[in-house]
């Protein structure tokens, strides 16, 4: 018998495809929502698991059925036991990402052409460019990013790198995710990734209006682009009219409506932090002189301006999330149904109410079921002009609905 090749060893198939990741085989019924695009593997969906994972290493996922559905990150500390990234087999490596990232960047530019309407705009949106747990937003010469799941923090270093090349950007910052990172186990980032470190501050404009983007201490990445499109439909119809742009933030939609011609705005905000945001972005755009900012809690002041006698034609309602799980959600549309009549209440016979919720738990049919019986309490009709949710690119997938988060409702009140 003849000795075995130089560096094989007996048995050993020269041919044969070099071993897999561990597998994790899941329950019957448990892959469909894998199927369709979804990239959650939750705990109670697991069968089983063939080898030993290591928290951050590759997984193959199969059905009960042993067929290959696709190919994830496993992470043992989170319920999302395997994040899926693809549904082919390959490496979850830094070409992998680029070609992620290139398909996001060639969407808003080729597709929606934004870099035409404002020079910030949404890169990736996590689940919707199947990039799950990323937020990556273009400020003007700069990307800021934000990771909240182990799968990707794990390969940030070549997402920034990725983004750079995509968005020929001057640099990458990262807001850092202490409460996700802690959640699920992975280190919480922060800092210059790539390229030059930006300046604390980068003015943007957004459909002819100008803002300031504190991109250090500013929320989330700095700036609420998911409602750029709702800002100036709502400021369109704003045209000499007094306006209420209550939780304002950095001032959007009294800003919009003043650069339609609206004659006043009130900028009702809890935090001084953003009504100082917004008394600069006035200053910016020319139209301090026809802005009031007024700190107070958004329940307590629109009962306060009530009771004032105080009334608007038009008034815009932007409340932060008031739900983050479905057990919170009727709760949450309890609080909706009150802040809604109290803001009903302020409207002239004839005038404009545009309500958001950013509540993902919260669905649109829901939504709207609460915006009719707000209108009852307040003793209003209200006729429904535009429902509409985020910008485009803030695209979500069918197979996550969650994903379509913001929802916008524009109505006249009677």
């Amino acid at each position: 018998m003849s000795a075995p090749a130089a560096g094989t060893h007996a048995g050993d198939d020269p041919d044969a495809e070099p071993p897999g990741p561990p597998r994790v085989t899941l329950a019957k019924g448990r892959a469909r929502p894998l199927w369709a695009g979804h990239s959650n593997v939750y705990e109670g969906a697991i069968e089983g698991v063939e080898g030993v994972p290591v928290d951050g290493g590759d997984v193959d996922v199969l059905d009960h059925r042993g067929r290959f559905v696709g190919r994830g990150v496993w992470n043992g500390r989170s319920v999302v036991r395997v994040c899926v990234l693809r549904s082919t087999r390959g490496d979850l490596d830094a070409a992998f990402v680029l070609r992620r990232v290139r398909r996001a960047v060639e969407l808003r530019r080729d597709v929606l052409r934004l870099p035409a309407v404002s020079d910030a705009w949404r890169v990736v949106h996590g689940d919707g460019d199947r990039l799950p747990g990323v937020v990556a937003d273009r400020y003007g010469d700069w990307v800021v990013l934000q990771v909240t799941g182990r799968a990707m923090a794990d390969r940030r270093g070549a997402l920034a790198a990725a983004l750079l090349v995509a968005t020929g950007a001057r640099g990458v910052w990262e807001r850092a995710a202490p409460r996700f990172a802690e959640r699920d186990g992975f280190h919480a980032g922060g800092g210059r990734l790539a390229g030059e470190t930006p300046p604390e501050t980068i003015d943007i404009a957004e459909h002819g209006v100008r803002f300031r983007i504190d991109v250090v201490r500013g929320q989330k990445t700095g700036h609420f682009l998911d409602q750029r499109d709702n800002r100036r439909a709502f400021g369109a119809l704003c045209e000499g009219r007094r306006v209420l742009d209550a939780f304002c933030g950095s001032g959007g939609f009294g800003l919009a409506a003043l650069a339609a011609g609206a004659a006043s705005v009130v900028a009702l905000d809890q935090s001084q932090r953003a009504l100082a945001r917004t008394t600069v972005n006035a200053e910016m755009n020319g139209v301090h002189a026809y802005i009031e900012t007024r700190e107070g809690d958004g329940f307590a002041a629109l009962a306060a301006l009530h009771e004032a006698g105080e009334r608007f034609a038009a008034v815009s309602l932007d409340p932060p999330r008031f739900a983050s799980s479905r057990r919170e959600v009727p709760a949450a549309l309890r609080g909706y149904s009150e802040l809604n009549a109290r803001a009903l209440s302020l409207v002239e016979r004839g005038g404009l109410l545009a309500t958001s919720s950013c509540t993902g738990a919260v669905s649109e049919h829901d939504f709207l079921v609460m915006l009719r019986d707000a209108a009852v309490r307040a003793r209003r009709r209200v006729q429904v002009l535009r429902v509409t949710g985020a910008a485009p690119d803030h695209p979500w997938l069918t197979a996550v609905p969650e994903g379509r988060y913001l929802k916008h409702v524009l109505v006249r009140v009677l």
